[in-house]
């Protein structure tokens, strides 16, 4: 799978780049290219969760690594 995703340049199609990583490699074409393509779709959802948490910290201040307001917004509560 990443040999496809390294060298799919080289190749005209994504389908021929898998094609010959899979004789290569020794794995069936299907195979691979359903790989490839799970594995287009994880990145593609994890850009976009990465993309939301970012925009959760710019926007709201919260803390990406809880559900809880950034420090900052709890001190100025306190106030």
């Amino acid at each position: 799978m990443r040999l496809v995703l390294e060298h799919r340049s080289e190749f005209p199609t994504t389908t021929a780049a898998v094609q010959a990583v899979a004789k290569q490699v020794g794995v069936g074409k299907e195979s691979l290219r359903r790989w490839v393509a799970q594995a287009e779709v994880d990145a593609a959802v994890q850009d976009a969760v990465q993309d939301a948490v970012q925009d959760a910290v710019r926007d709201r201040g919260v803390d990406p690594g809880s559900h809880r307001p950034a420090p900052a917004d709890r001190a100025k509560r306190h106030l």
